[in-house]
């Protein structure tokens, strides 16, 4: 029976971490895509001023909302429902469920003023009232005298929603 020398062990020990290194880089990597989609985006209107201003290229992630729902605050990207087809970025202001109040210059939630320290320029603005019904977001853009947004298109549904601006996982900074 032939022996085997030093230099066959030490081979076989090598191929055998580098199978294991490879597994878990590719379980790893595997991880990664299924959590984020970190992807670029071009904010493309004055709608978002001063938060974000047209023409700005930003990092949006495509899985944010694949396990969680939109949250108030959020700047989101949605397939313009007027449009069908381009992309807008807006914040989220009203949630499924809740009652969106809007007077000439301010915003209501359930019968409490919204404070809104993001909103620069506020101008004057139709009022209105809406419920929204179970998976519908109320959206409004930071310039709001410059914004095409819920307050023209109505609510936007959760499936509209594609994505959202700086995630933890995709961040702007």
């Amino acid at each position: 029976m032939p022996s085997l020398g030093i230099g066959w062990i030490w081979q076989g020990l090598a191929v055998g971490f580098l199978a294991l290194l490879v597994l878990v880089v590719l379980a790893g990597c595997s991880g990664l895509s299924s959590s984020t989609d970190c992807q670029s985006f071009t904010v493309p209107n004055a709608a978002m001023t001063p938060t974000y201003n047209a023409g700005q290229l930003v990092v949006i992630d495509t899985q944010a909302y694949a396990s969680s729902t939109p949250r108030r605050g959020q700047v989101v990207i949605i397939d313009e429902p007027s449009t069908h087809g381009q992309e807008e970025a807006l914040r989220v202001i009203g949630l499924p469920g809740e009652t969106v109040r809007l007077t000439a210059t301010q915003t209501f939630i359930n019968g409490k003023l919204l404070s809104e320290p993001f909103v620069l320029n506020r101008g004057t603005q139709q009022p209105m009232e809406v419920t929204l019904p179970a998976g519908e977001y109320f959206l409004m853009g930071d310039d709001r005298p410059h914004s095409v947004d819920s307050r023209t298109f109505g609510p936007v549904l959760r499936k509209d929603i594609i994505a959202q601006i700086g995630t933890d996982d995709c961040p702007n900074d």
